[in-house]
This record gives C-alpha cells, structure tokens and sequence, in this order.
C-alpha cells in the first residue's frame, strides 16, 4: 500500500467543498489496498471580511450571488446532489455566515492528522446538516471536545491575532500560486485538481501516481 499525500485547499462553510470530500472519500475506498491517504487540510477563506458574530446566512448569500432566487436554485441542485452522496443539506435552517479564521486556526493544531480530517468533517456536517452556529465557542467545543487535550486549548486558540496572521499567510500563498477558489487538491506535491471532482476523476490522478513513481521505483 502506498502512502499518498493529499492536500485540500478548503473553506469548512464550502458546500461544494463538503461534496469534494465525499467524492474523494469515495475514490480512497475504491483504492483501499492501494492507497493509504495523509490528508492536510489547507485553509481558504470564502469570506474573509466576514463580522467574528456572522451575517443572516440567506441573506448573506443573496447580496453576494444578486439575488434569493439565484440561492435558491443553488441549494436545489446541492441539495439533489448530496443525497446521492449521504449529504443531508439543511440550508434553509443555517443560521448564519459565519467567520471561519477561528475554525482553521483549530484545524492547523493537527497538520497531517487524522483528527484533523476528522474535525474538518465534523465542522461541515455541523454547518451543513445539523445548522449549527460555529461562530459560537461553546457549540463549536461540544462538536471537538473529544479531539482537544482541554478545553483550554480552544479558549487559548480563539480569536489569537498571531496564529490568524499566519493561516492568513498561508492563504495569501495558496492564492499566489494561483487558486482562486476551493476545493483545490494536490496529490504529492505535483499533481492538482480544482472543484468538486467526481470519484473517477480523484482515482485516475492517484493511479497515474501510482504508475508513475512504480515505474521509478523499476529503473
């Protein structure tokens, strides 16, 4: 089994990003004996001027894409979408937009670990399909406490100015080299993809990978 690094360039409120992931997670259990995935969430900001208290998430979404039937239509064909995909899309019960600086500040605690995919997950469904507010402390503790080491790792990591500034770095860097929207993938450092790719796509990169370096490996 080869181990195979994933980066995901993402947002944790990115619908489009939640079915990414579903897709991707998909491919790896089609390649389980092939594939052993090191995943690294990448932190991107939808709304990075985003109040720290949130926006009414309707109506936020309206005056960004011009109008409720735009939304709307939207959240139809998502909706559709993940069902297909074990997604249970609430968006008519999301109560706000909300700042995600705060959630990647917590993700960057666990570069390259499993509890770091499994806290990206968590916040998406939270978000997503219980309609839950991530702007709020305490909500957001319930959905990772079993992930933390104490309670005093989230109150120390909230709203610090010093770890935001470098997920902003980061961010600035990923837009620098040319992503401009999320989901965005990169499988071993050298091959990327953008979008919400469908499973088959995610497996032909990761086999082209994997006959790739099998034949480096033989010369």
């Amino acid at each position: 089994m080869k181990s195979m690094k994933i980066d995901i360039v993402s947002d944790v409120v990115c619908p489009w990003c939640y079915v990414g992931r579903q897709h991707l997670e998909m491919a790896l259990s089609s390649m389980a004996s092939q594939v052993q995935a090191e995943i690294h969430w990448r932190p991107f900001e939808l709304a990075p001027n985003m109040p720290l208290d949130g926006l009414p998430y309707k109506e936020h979404l309206s005056a960004k894409f011009g109008s409720e039937r735009a939304v709307e239509a939207a959240w139809e064909r998502l909706t559709g979408l993940g069902k297909k995909i074990n997604i249970n899309f609430q968006f008519s019960k999301i109560p706000k937009a909300v700042n995600t600086a705060n959630l990647h500040s917590l993700l960057s605690l666990f570069p390259g670990e499993a509890k770091q995919d499994e806290m990206a997950l968590r916040f998406f469904k939270a978000h997503f399909e219980d309609a839950k507010d991530l702007s709020d402390i305490e909500i957001v503790y319930q959905i990772t406490k079993d992930l933390l080491s104490s309670k005093e790792t989230l109150d120390q990591i909230w709203n610090e100015e010093t770890r935001i500034a470098e997920i902003r770095s980061e961010i600035s860097f990923y837009q620098q080299n040319g992503v401009q929207g999320v989901p965005y993938y990169i499988f071993q450092n050298k091959y990327a993809l953008s979008g919400a790719q469908p499973p088959e796509v995610f497996q032909e990169v990761m086999q082209t990978i994997l006959k790739e370096e099998n034949e480096i490996l033989k010369s």
